[in-house]
């Protein structure tokens, strides 16, 4: 949606996936709060994973039948590393062994598939 400029500025999306997975995404170049979250939210868990100050949280119901159900869960410990640096590291380690990436060029040509998808439908509605 254009709100400051004559391009988007915001972008709401819902996917919905053939494993039934569904996903909301939101991106915005005019938020004053720089957010690089993603959420999981399953029957009786959630998970959030913050990419900016890389923080996880994760939270379940447990159920024990006599008592009432009750929330556990909290930080979860991670390994603070430069995202860019890790990303570049894979690819060398992959490129020296001779083998795949984490993240290879048929997830990326997929992921930008799918970008490309997204772009069209906002276009056509417009």
């Amino acid at each position: 949606m254009p709100v400051l400029t004559p391009t988007y500025d915001i972008a709401n999306v819902r996917l919905r996936f053939a494993s039934r997975c569904i996903a909301n995404l939101t991106a915005s170049r005019i938020s004053r709060d720089r957010v690089r979250k993603i959420r999981f939210f399953q029957p009786d868990s959630y998970l959030s994973v913050d990419y900016a100050s890389q923080e996880v949280e994760g939270w379940r119901l447990v159920r024990s039948g006599v008592e009432r159900p009750r929330i556990e869960g909290g930080p979860i410990p991670v390994e603070r590393e430069e995202p860019l640096k890790r990303e570049l590291e894979d690819f060398v380690r992959a490129a020296r062994a001779g083998t795949t990436a984490l993240v290879d060029g048929a997830a990326g040509k997929r992921a930008l598939v799918l970008a490309t998808k997204i772009a069209e439908k906002m276009e056509s509605v417009v």
